[in-house]
């Protein structure tokens, strides 16, 4: 009786054991499952995080785009606007004419600026400034006659009109270390450009005659506008020539010279 007992309480306890670790699974299974619930997983949190991240920084890239500046010219003053540019209306006036694409004297010649750059210029030798013979004999008989009168020199331009037709500076009259650079060209001028010629009477009918200046280019020494010395081709009276033309309307031949009463 006794042993049948104690066989009673040991199942009790054992029972009582059993129903307390199957409770304490149970309360523990459930807040794993609320957890769960509650917690999204480290793959989704990483995730999330990554695109908040993403949108974040093209946010941010958004708002650091830098719109672009407005360039500001630069101050430019006066005395700088085409300082190495002949003023085109003083070269007009010191040229006289078409006829005559050079000036000698240049009102304010820019010397002393020139003489600094030219210091320093590949072409500050000698050997690119010559002066040309004063008036050259010309081995002519005492008897011939030109058709047209015309006139020779030998000029030192400060300025004249280069075979692109642009007004620059020559390099003149400049006193570097005890030598003088000068560039001195004979130039021959019609004295009555587009006059008739001498004895355009003797002409036959149907023709006429006019006196033609003639040109040639010849490299000098110069500036550019960008302060840089060259060498550059200029536009000079080379000779006067008679030169004929055929007349269609005959009656003007007779014409010519006759003034109204």
């Amino acid at each position: 009786m006794i042993i049948w007992t104690r066989l009673m309480i040991i199942l009790a306890v054992i029972c009582t054991v059993l129903w307390l670790i199957s409770t304490i699974a149970h309360i523990s299974s459930h807040k794993e499952d609320q957890k769960d619930e509650k917690d999204p997983t480290p793959t989704n949190l990483n995730q999330s995080s990554f695109k908040n991240e993403n949108t974040t920084n093209n946010t941010n890239k958004e708002n650091s785009t830098k719109l672009p500046r407005k360039l500001v010219p630069p101050i430019v003053f006066p005395n700088q606007i085409n300082k190495f540019i002949p003023d085109l209306q003083k070269m007009k006036k010191c040229s006289t004419n078409e006829t005559f694409p050079f000036c000698i004297n240049v009102d304010n010649y820019p010397k002393e600026d020139l003489s600094k750059i030219f210091r320093t210029s590949k072409y500050n030798s000698t050997s690119y400034f010559e002066t040309d013979n004063e008036i050259q004999t010309r081995i002519l008989n005492s008897n011939l006659e030109e058709f047209c009168e015309s006139e020779e020199q030998v000029i030192f331009p400060e300025a004249g009109i280069t075979k692109y037709g642009e007004w620059r500076y020559i390099i003149q009259d400049l006193n570097i270390d005890n030598t003088n650079y000068r560039q001195g060209i004979r130039v021959e001028k019609c004295k009555n450009a587009g006059a008739t010629c001498k004895f355009d009477d003797i002409f036959p009918l149907g023709y006429a005659t006019i006196c033609v200046q003639k040109y040639i280019y010849k490299k000098l020494v110069a500036i550019k506008d960008s302060k840089e010395i060259y060498y550059e081709s200029f536009k000079l009276p080379s000779c006067c020539e008679c030169m004929y033309i055929k007349i269609t309307d005959i009656s003007s031949r007779f014409n010519q010279g006759l003034t109204e009463d």
